[in-house]
């Protein structure tokens, strides 16, 4: 049960890291307005 936990909790972390490069890589490669 603990295994299955750690596990669960792994792979919500690598979809939060996931989403975080998506959105991050999104920002990126979007042309920066110029304030």
């Amino acid at each position: 049960e603990f295994a299955l936990a750690a596990k669960s909790k792994i792979n919500v972390s690598i979809i939060k890291t996931k989403k975080t490069t998506t959105v991050a890589i999104e920002i990126l490669s979007k042309p920066v307005p110029s304030a």
